[in-house]
């Protein structure tokens, strides 16, 4: 993949194959928030931008693995509680995604 390929995508897929095995989890972890913190005013909710806080700390140790788990918890659990629009289950999803 190009720079210019990589500054015109619109899918990320490609994208993060092209990563896949060029970084730590921690990298793929700050990666993934930042995707989220460019659709912040996509997440339907404050507990899902609770858990990209979280999500951020856990990736730089100032949050612990269970508090990591609870904030994945909540969000996956009202993912699953209602049925939303799909941009609403795409970033419940892309949140819950956080805790793996």
């Amino acid at each position: 993949m190009t720079e210019v390929e990589w500054l015109a995508a619109t899918d990320p897929t490609p994208m993060m194959e092209f990563l896949k095995g060029k970084g730590t989890k921690r990298q793929f972890r700050l990666y993934a928030c930042a995707c989220l913190r460019r659709a912040w005013q996509l997440l339907p909710d404050e507990h899902s931008r609770h858990l990209v806080h979280v999500a951020e700390r856990y990736a730089d140790d100032a949050a612990t693995k269970d508090e990591l788990i609870e904030a994945t918890k909540v969000v996956s659990e009202l993912a699953d509680s209602r049925v939303g629009t799909e941009a609403d289950v795409a970033a419940r999803y892309a949140c819950a995604r956080l805790g793996n």
